[in-house]
Parts: C-alpha cells; structure tokens; sequence
C-alpha cells in the first residue's frame, strides 16, 4: 500500500512538472512537491544497497531539484518532458 502511495505522488508530480511550463502552478505547490521528491529520493538512495534500483532513487532527486529550478527559471520543455516521462513510468509501475 505504501509503495503505490508514493506512486501515485510520482505520476501527480510528474503531471505537474509536464504542465509547470504551459500553465502557472503555484510555488507552494512544486516546493512541496520538490521536497516529497527530494526526501523520498535521498531516503531510499541512503536505505539501499548499491544496485540498479539506486540509481532510479537518484532520478527522483534529479526531479526534486528540477521542481526548485522551475520555480524561478524557464527550464527547457524537452528537459521536463523526458523526467515526466521517468516519473510517469516509475509511478505506473509501482502499481503492478
């Protein structure tokens, strides 16, 4: 049940990292999704072993700093659709 909550926080932030640069999302918002990100990223990169499943925690660090970054910058849209995309997948996946 755990692992599909954090799934579904995968596919909500990798919608709204798709959409932050055609709509106008509040800062509130992608804070508290870079902070999810970030955390969830940093704890099972530390609780894990070296292995494949490490470096897919860094891709959701990768995405959590993406979020900071889309707060002040214009970050370019194929950059955001390509971690959509790895967050969209990992977020489907963790429900089969």
């Amino acid at each position: 049940m755990f692992i599909k909550i954090l799934g579904f926080f995968d596919i909500v932030a990798a919608i709204l990292l798709f959409l932050t640069p055609f709509i106008n999302i509040s800062t509130p918002i992608l804070l508290l999704f870079a902070f999810i990100m970030v955390v969830k990223g940093v704890f099972f990169f530390v609780t894990g072993g070296f292995n494949f499943f490490n470096l897919v925690n860094f891709g959701d660090i990768l995405a959590g700093v993406l979020f900071y970054l889309a707060i002040p910058f214009a970050l370019p849209k194929i950059l955001l659709a390509i971690v959509s995309l790895f967050l969209l997948q990992k977020g489907i996946f963790s429900y089969f």
